[in-house]
């Protein structure tokens, strides 16, 4: 787990704000994801859904809700879109052919 930098400012996903503002939410979005994936996590957890939804929406990580990855960290179920995106790097892994790019994780 990592604490973000700069966590205090918002993703772009507030109330309306990603709907009345889309420029200005699209560019906070980008900016946020850049900063999140400078730290090269496995998955992203936020605990506001319309953060993980807005977040989701600019990376090609996981993004899940901070009580997923606790309830699977306790002997419950693995979120389905870690399984997923798990599936996806294992199917780019076993075929390296068809996906030259690197899988990290």
């Amino acid at each position: 787990m990592n604490d973000i930098p700069e966590g205090h400012l918002c993703c772009g996903s507030a109330g309306t704000y990603n709907i009345l503002q889309p420029d200005i939410a699209r560019r906070l979005r980008e900016r946020k994801v850049r900063t999140i994936e400078r730290l090269r996590p496995d998955v992203i957890a936020a605990g506001n859904l319309g953060c993980i939804m807005q977040i989701a929406t600019g990376t090609d990580l996981p993004a899940v809700h901070t009580v997923e990855l606790i309830d699977w960290a306790t002997g419950g179920p693995c979120p389905p879109v870690l399984r997923e995106h798990r599936q996806e790097a294992s199917n780019i892994a076993s075929n390296p052919a068809t996906h030259p790019e690197t899988v990290t994780g």
